[in-house]
């Protein structure tokens, strides 16, 4: 996941029962991403919805789609 983030992982301990990870969120890269790098990671992880579905193949999307599909990406 901190490939497809913008995280670093500092530290992790595993137990028996439970773990600790220390992160560190690269603020300044994951707002420098347009809402393709951001669509394309997120789309790495999951299915997405069927608006980023349709922006991923390019289709035409209406102005209302995009700034919908802009407010979920911030």
């Amino acid at each position: 996941m901190s490939e497809i983030f913008a995280l670093d992982i500092c530290a992790y301990a595993v137990m028996s029962n439970h773990y600790h990870v220390v992160l560190h969120i690269n603020a300044a890269q994951a707002e420098a991403w347009t809402l393709r790098e951001v669509v394309d990671r997120w789309h790495q992880l999951c299915k997405g919805s069927p608006l980023s579905q349709r922006f991923a193949r390019n289709e035409a999307l209406h102005a209302a789609e995009l700034a919908q599909l802009e407010e979920v990406a911030t």
